[in-house]
């Protein structure tokens, strides 16, 4: 919620979603993988994109420049 450390905090649930669609749903079709996967999308944005301009880690690189 204040975005702290979130791109370190999305890589354990990248695995979680991964381990959840492709290991607890394996014999499952498609259509059950399917919410894992959009999750796993979803944590992957973030960690690329970050957490946004209002989060505590914008704060922290604004005040170190």
């Amino acid at each position: 919620m204040l975005g702290f450390k979130t791109r370190l905090a999305t890589i354990p649930l990248m695995i979680t979603m991964l381990t959840a669609a492709f290991v607890a749903h394996a014999a499952d079709p498609f259509g059950r993988k399917e919410l894992p996967l959009l999750y796993f999308i979803v944590f992957l944005f973030i960690l690329i994109f970050g957490a946004g301009k209002f989060s505590l880690d914008a704060l922290g690189k604004k005040s170190l420049l």
